[in-house]
């Protein structure tokens, strides 16, 4: 097969974020196209060019699986290696698709809303890395197909990176709204593309006669690279009230990556620590109600 079609050039390669999941991480914006050149007689291009945004559907060692919208096509790209090999650095000479698919060869597939009853073709993977779940995080990759019977080729580059290089979070002093009722602020902020999150709070409290007030919240906020304060509510459970002291606080909490979306990758931090409540706020006393004395009690 020729490969003298002139490749597509794509952007330069994002650097390695090395940063714990709970330290901000200042990176340069992620790198995300999906790029193809086509000529007339292939018939998922048909002669067009185009470029456009990528995203992970499954992003592991076996292969990836990439979705990409232009506006007004949907595009899906499939790198597999041979079965048994993990996906790396490197060129993969006959890969097959469609029907064309045996064992012991790579697999290449990119379609459109046409797609080839059978395909061979070619990639190479110029960069690729994984986080410590085994997620691809990096891919830079090229390729070229040409569907069984057609008299065109298509050629393509990929550029994609996670959304989200880092995540932190971090746990605020407790407040005592009321008896039943404290307050805490935590502060999250993420590394690359704006995103959400969702959280899990746990609050327990030691009291008087050996038992334990506790409280369990559920929600979920908005992350991007401006630090935010999120509110958490500690309602206690109806068991006891809370008493100004130490109380235990746990927060689980995760954000999802906006580059992926079956692929589910997220960015985790759980935060614990002990928090002290304080005093309630009395009342002025200039505020204070003057009891009324009914006639009868004169």
């Amino acid at each position: 097969m020729s490969t003298a079609h002139p490749r597509l050039v794509t952007t330069a390669l994002l650097a390695t974020a090395a940063a714990a999941l709970t330290t901000f991480a200042h990176a340069q914006p992620p790198q995300r196209s999906l790029a193809y050149v086509s000529e007339p007689g292939d018939p998922i291009g048909q002669g067009r060019s185009g470029t456009a945004l990528p995203r992970f559907l499954y992003a592991k060692p076996d292969g990836v699986f990439v979705a990409a919208w232009d506006g007004e096509v949907n595009y899906e790209l499939v790198l597999v290696p041979p079965a048994g090999q993990r996906l790396q650095r490197g060129s993969y000479e006959d890969a097959r698709g469609g029907t064309e698919t045996t064992a012991g060869h790579p697999v290449l597939e990119f379609r459109s809303n046409e797609v080839c009853e059978g395909s061979r073709g070619r990639f190479q993977i110029d960069d690729i890395a994984y986080d410590d779940a085994g997620k691809v995080t990096r891919l830079r990759a090229n390729f070229e197909q040409r569907c069984v019977g057609a008299s065109g080729s298509l050629w393509g580059d990929l550029a994609l990176d996670a959304g989200l290089t880092a995540y932190s979070a971090s746990l605020e002093p407790v407040g005592l709204y009321d008896p039943n009722h404290a307050i805490a602020y935590l502060t999250v902020q993420c590394a690359g593309a704006p995103t959400y999150g969702e959280l899990r709070l746990r609050a327990s409290q030691r009291v008087r006669g050996g038992g334990t007030v506790t409280a369990v919240s559920d929600r979920t906020f908005g992350c991007g690279p401006e630090p935010q304060r999120v509110r958490l509510d500690l309602i206690a459970d109806g068991t006891a009230t809370w008493r100004p002291g130490p109380v235990q606080v746990e927060v689980e909490s995760f954000v999802h990556d906006p580059h992926y979306e079956e692929a589910g990758r997220v960015l985790r931090a759980t935060v614990q620590g002990t928090v002290a409540l304080p005093h309630a706020r009395r009342q002025p006393s200039h505020a204070r109600p003057t009891p009324r004395v009914s006639a009868a009690g004169r």
